[in-house]
């Protein structure tokens, strides 16, 4: 598993940069095909990843390595005439963090589970998620099935903590430091109440950090429970996130960053 997510994440990066990911294209919210009930735009409440990755280039020695990654990104791409070689099966580790106070926010396995099942379906670009421009990704979740010390487990874990009611800006550490597997093996999720921010009040539904933190304590996804596994509308927001922990920008990004790839 480690060889897995260590070595191989810029190839899941290129990957779904090469073939444009449907998750940070599309509103899934707002299906032609389906009616929703949730008439509340998902993807449009706020997504912290664009303000957390200014803040973390204004460190020069993240900068250096986030423009390191991109080139060598950019050169592997177009060092490559084909991409037949990048298409292949991949299935990663995850580990569902589930913090909370023993209120709605503690979610049971089932809705886990079937988070984990909108994901998969998201990337491969079937039933709810094929809008009909999307393509299969070929790469695959699934709860983890070995904790760090190598027992079973269902890749769940439940920590009750205040923090399941969140300041991104200076509690994301302190959350993350709560139940941490080894990022190098594992994808860390972690689901909370209510994701809050000093800048952007109440509005984020989730956020996620670029591949240039793989290994670091800030590594993996934060999402609100809420929006995790509940509907197939509201899984959107930890598909998003998944795209970002693989290196996606959003589209139509707007600033100017010393790296050489399109953002599109």
């Amino acid at each position: 598993m480690n060889f897995l997510l260590k070595n191989l994440l810029s190839t899941f990066t290129y990957t779904t940069v090469l073939i444009g990911l449907v998750t940070l294209a599309i509103d899934w919210t707002t299906p032609t095909t389906l009616e929703v009930s949730n008439s509340i735009d998902i993807l449009s409440e706020y997504c912290a990843h664009d303000a957390l990755l200014q803040q973390k280039l204004e460190n020069p020695i993240y900068q250096s390595k986030h423009i390191a990654f991109e080139k060598d990104l950019y050169n592997h791409q177009n060092g490559n005439s084909s991409n037949a070689e990048f298409v292949a099966d991949y299935t990663l580790p995850v580990v569902v963090h589930i913090v909370h106070q023993n209120g709605i926010e503690n979610i049971s396995d089932a809705q886990i589970s079937q988070a984990i099942q909108d994901l998969n379906d998201a990337f491969e670009n079937v039933g709810y998620y094929d809008q009909g421009t999307g393509v299969n990704t070929q790469i695959e979740f699934c709860l983890a099935t070995q904790d760090p010390d190598g027992n079973p487990t269902d890749g769940i874990t439940r920590d009750n903590s205040p923090l399941t009611d969140m300041v991104l800006e200076t509690e994301d550490i302190a959350l993350k430091d709560l139940n941490r597997w080894d990022p190098l093996t594992y994808i860390n999720i972690w689901v909370v109440k209510e994701i809050n921010s000093s800048s952007f009040g109440s509005g984020v539904a989730g956020y996620a950090y670029f591949p240039t933190s793989h290994g670091q304590p800030e590594d993996g996804l934060v999402v609100e429970a809420q929006r995790f596994g509940d509907t197939q509308s509201n899984s959107a927001v930890h598909v998003h996130e998944m795209g970002h922990y693989l290196g996606l920008y959003h589209t139509c990004l707007l600033y100017t960053s010393p790296s050489p790839r399109d953002r599109g």
